[in-house]
């Protein structure tokens, strides 16, 4: 992980210990966090250290601390749901830049169909004959701009 210079060598987990030989866990995961943020960082500790633990939630943005002692599959299930996890993050930031264009191609649309609407059914291209329609004609007239039933 110290190693990952190059963009085609960029990890999609990261599973570090604390007691590591050059230095701490949390320093390499920090330092991952700013070199590759999309990778998935999980720290093992000995023991629940709280200061450890809140360093390493706070400065590195572990997705998990794991105490010794883990099981094989708990931890690879914990790797599986960290991956999934991140890929549902991923699909859910392209739908919604999708969401965003589609929804301003809509809105420009719909303000196009509106003002075609509006001139189609103008008051004013109304035909009446009776002195009342023409009184009804004037008070739909006024209340048409509101939101409000009537």
């Amino acid at each position: 992980a110290a190693s990952m210079d190059d963009e085609h060598e960029r990890a999609d987990v990261v599973v570090a210990e604390q007691s590591l030989i050059d230095g701490p866990g949390v320093e390499l995961l920090r330092d991952l966090r700013t070199r590759a943020p999309e990778t998935i960082r999980v720290l093992l500790l000995d023991n629940a250290e709280a200061e450890v633990v809140q360093q390493a939630v706070n400065d590195a943005a572990v997705y998990q601390v794991v105490i010794t002692p883990w099981q094989s599959e708990s931890l690879r299930l914990l790797l599986r749901r960290a991956l999934e996890s991140r890929e549902l993050a991923r699909i859910h930031r392209y739908l919604s830049r999708e969401l965003k264009f589609a929804d301003a191609v809509v809105t420009r649309q719909s303000d196009g169909m509106r003002a075609v609407l509006q001139e189609v059914y103008s008051f004013d291209r109304m035909v009446f004959v009776s002195h009342a329609m023409a009184e009804v004609c004037n008070l739909a007239r006024k209340a048409a701009p509101t939101d409000l039933p009537v």
